[in-house]
């Protein structure tokens, strides 16, 4: 990095090959984890954890898995990174998915009283709830295809960031953020 002429702030900079390198306002050094970089916090493990987040995000339920990830994760800034984005995908499903709910359950209720007064009974589907069968249903696959896709970029070691507007939980780095350091296969 020595044929480069200096930046004028110390920060991360990635060189022609693609590599990052760190200036510290003096010296050039090699992003931790880099062959002849000084000897930093082991990154190895980082992508197979964010994966296993997501695989647990996508099988066991979503938010609490992620939430232990997010706390757990502190020194770990791609699993972090990959969780907060997991919560941020709940929190802004989490209303539709509600209005979703909000909309069957009159339905449910009416059927409920009428088998109640009379056993012959039977379901009827108001225009609400087929409009809250299908918000909620496709909420759903939403979320299963945002989560898969998330866990595809996780293991790629990509700082994937889901294509939602608000993010509402810190730790996800920003689009026109650098990353701090590599963990894509290249």
């Amino acid at each position: 990095m020595t044929d480069i002429p200096p930046p004028e702030e110390p920060g991360w900079y990635a060189d022609a090959g693609g590599s990052w390198w760190w200036w510290d306002g003096r010296t050039w050094s090699p992003a931790p984890g880099q062959h002849g970089g000084p000897a930093g916090p082991d990154r190895s493990q980082e992508r197979t954890q964010a994966l296993l987040m997501w695989i647990l995000y996508l099988a066991v339920g979503g938010w609490l898995v992620a939430l232990i990830f997010y706390l757990i994760s502190k020194e770990k800034p791609f699993v972090r990174h990959h969780s907060a984005e997991a919560l941020n995908l709940t929190l802004v499903l989490l209303v539709p998915q509600i209005v979703g709910v909000a909309l069957l359950v009159p339905a449910y209720v009416d059927y409920i009283i009428s088998v109640s007064d009379n056993r012959d009974t039977g379901f009827e589907a108001t225009p609400a709830f087929v409009i809250g069968l299908v918000l909620v249903g496709l909420l759903t696959l939403a979320s299963y295809a945002l989560g898969i896709v998330g866990a595809v970029q996780a293991h790629r070691g990509r700082w994937y960031r889901l294509p939602i507007g608000l993010h509402p939980v810190r730790g996800v780095r920003g689009r026109s953020e650098d990353p701090p350091y590599d963990l894509s296969e290249g």
